[in-house]
């Protein structure tokens, strides 16, 4: 038995920013990545809506994801997965962080499990063996429209950059989503063929393992 643990943040979640609810388990591209690989493998899907890669946001805390992470890490463990699908949030308007500011922060993860991981007492109790990572590369956003008032054309650029940054600099293997479809009116969270998008591109990263 495999388990896979995934930490990302609304779109992940499953969130529709218009109608203020979660779309159906169903249409989650962790639940459809739980029915693909099926009874070997064990899905623990932990998105939070406006979770941040850094610890940026002074007044909700628990939105930071790094704060949350070693609870949930060491609730979650021994795990085989990580997949790390933040880094939306961070390229709002309201942070004002560049893409290596983001990089820097997605990199973070990894270099915490291996901090816990060269504990002998954390090795012992929390792994089976390292843990290997992949990063879901945020999506693009509606930026004219829906979303204008979140994210801008700057924004735009610099998740471009963090996608070079990630072909530039990442030896883990990372998922890359660009045209994805979203929410009509929210300009931000995956639509059900957006789920899907993501879900097929993390099939095919699952597929080479």
């Amino acid at each position: 038995m495999k388990k896979v643990l995934i930490y990302g943040d609304s779109n992940l979640w499953g969130y529709n920013f218009v109608e203020n609810k979660r779309l159906e388990d169903k249409y989650q591209w962790a639940n459809m990545l739980k029915e693909y690989l099926g009874s070997n493998y064990t899905i623990i899907q932990e998105g939070l809506p406006g979770r941040v890669a850094g610890d940026l946001d002074n007044e909700k805390n628990y939105k930071n994801g790094k704060s949350s992470f070693d609870t949930i890490f060491r609730t979650s463990s021994p795990v085989d997965y990580i997949i790390i699908a933040l880094g939306t949030n961070d390229l709002s308007i309201e942070y004002n962080r560049t893409a290596e500011e983001i990089y820097n922060d997605l990199m973070w993860y990894k270099q915490r499990v291996k901090e816990i991981y060269n504990d002998p007492v954390d090795k012992k109790r929390y792994f089976n063996k390292l843990p290997e990572f992949i990063y879901v590369i945020p999506g693009d956003f509606d930026y004219i429209n829906d979303a204008k008032y979140f994210f801008d054309i700057k924004k735009e650029q610099e998740r471009i950059k963090l996608i070079q940054l990630f072909k530039d600099n990442c030896s883990d293997k990372y998922v890359e989503l660009n045209n994805i479809d979203l929410i009509k009116g929210d300009g931000m969270h995956y639509s059900i063929k957006g789920q899907q998008k993501v879900f097929d591109e993390v099939k095919k990263v699952f597929k080479t393992i």
